[in-house]
């Protein structure tokens, strides 16, 4: 919608927004405006690296407001992203949340007689990925309260069966439940050491290569963890 808003607001070709991904790629994230279903999936296929993006490299190396009125010809940015999408004037605006770099924004317009963006309007464009940010931060916030939830639930479950003096296999078998779900990993398992070189596979959930029983220590997983100390 905030794409659609901003392409309207300054009567742009479309809007394009991108976050911040791994090894400081821009992964895309929506697109707004009167764009073409081919100009979307463009930039939907399609994350941006610094190393083959002179624009993303510009960004990443300085995170401050670029803009160009000849961007075909304008060597910050081209090649990239923008020459793709036949921008003959673009302004591309760092989203920051607290001075770290989280995403991008990209208005762009297109044809050979196109006006320039003025000040007023690269304004207004700065203003939105100001509302970006608070998006993408308030996203953030919410997933990491979910996660704690999750995580508090899980808690209450095994202290609640721990209180309630199940016996033990209960007991394990509702950790295993839970460290599965709070994971969201295909499988878990519980083994208690049994003796020095073997281990009692207490209790399975999901797809899991150990087996409920006694297995040798240094013929799994939970052995070679155990024998590490570490995970």
């Amino acid at each position: 919608r905030i794409a659609d808003e901003l392409s309207h607001a300054i009567e742009a070709s479309g809007s394009y927004v991108y976050t911040v991904g791994q090894y400081q790629s821009f992964t895309p994230l929506v697109a707004g405006g009167p764009i073409t279903d081919a100009e979307h999936t463009l930039f939907l296929s399609k994350a941006i690296y610094p190393e083959t993006d002179v624009l993303a490299y510009h960004v990443i190396a300085n995170p401050v407001t670029l803009f160009s009125n000849q961007v075909q010809t304008d060597q910050r940015m081209t090649p990239s992203i923008l020459t793709e999408l036949m921008a003959s004037a673009a302004v591309a605006v760092p989203v920051l949340s607290e001075e770290e770099l989280i995403g991008l924004l990209l208005v762009v317009r297109r044809g050979n007689k196109v006006n320039g963006f003025t000040q007023a309007e690269i304004r207004l464009a700065e203003w939105f990925a100001t509302a970006i940010a608070l998006a993408l931060e308030n996203g953030r916030l919410y997933h990491k309260a979910q996660k704690r939830l999750s995580e508090s639930k899980a808690l209450h479950q095994v202290t609640l069966a721990i209180l309630q003096k199940l016996e033990l296999d209960e007991v394990l078998q509702i950790i295993c439940d839970e460290a599965q779900r709070m994971t969201s990993s295909s499988g878990s398992a519980i083994a208690l050491i049994e003796s020095e070189d073997r281990l009692r596979v207490m209790y399975c959930a999901g797809e899991t290569p150990e087996k409920p029983g006694r297995i040798a220590l240094g013929q799994s997983n939970l052995g070679l963890a155990i024998s590490r100390t570490e995970p």
